[in-house]
């Protein structure tokens, strides 16, 4: 009788334990959610886009401070009104920066490159990023090169076709245009 009561004793304390700590952890990730959400629409550049743009703020010139200007748009478009698909994402390309290859191209082609596993052809690449501005046809593969600028920065995307569907995306090649 006395080891039941004992067993009993110990079995309401562990299960006393057991609730203290599952209210201890439920408020810590309770707190650690809620200061996560509170910063999930954040924008963050680098140390090295901080000095940048320190520099072309001090310039006061129209031309660097546009850039910025584009950038924190895209930005809060994105956050405000996200695309919920490529089509609504090339027609805000359309609206914007287009026939131009800036920040907008740049995010139509990484979100093409995503879609590359549902193998993207040919015929749909050139329908929302316009004909290559370089193409190469090797042996049974043929690559296409488009140059874009993306924050400023000059970059080259090559896709690789392989009878008429894309197979591989290299985005953000620092190749400069011919």
């Amino acid at each position: 009788m006395r080891i039941r009561m004992l067993t009993t004793a110990v079995l309401i304390g562990l299960l006393a334990g057991s609730v203290a700590l599952n209210v201890a952890f439920w408020r810590a990730d309770r707190a650690v959610t809620k200061a996560i959400a509170a910063h999930q629409d954040d924008f963050s550049i680098s140390l090295i886009e901080c000095k940048e743009l320190l520099v072309d703020l001090n310039s006061a010139s129209s031309v660097r401070l546009q850039k910025w200007t584009d950038r924190f748009q895209q930005y809060v478009d994105q956050q405000t009104n996200p695309a919920h698909n490529l089509d609504e994402l090339y027609a805000r390309y359309q609206a914007v920066e287009a026939p131009g290859h800036s920040n907008r191209f740049a995010e139509l082609l990484l979100n093409l490159s995503v879609a590359e596993r549902d193998h993207v052809a040919k015929s749909r690449l050139v329908k929302y990023l316009g004909p290559p501005d370089e193409s190469e046809i090797e042996k049974d593969r043929e690559v296409l090169c488009y140059h874009y600028t993306e924050n400023g920065s000059k970059r080259s995307a090559f896709v690789i076709l392989s009878n008429g569907i894309a197979i591989s995306f290299m985005l953000d090649a620092h190749k400069e245009p011919k």
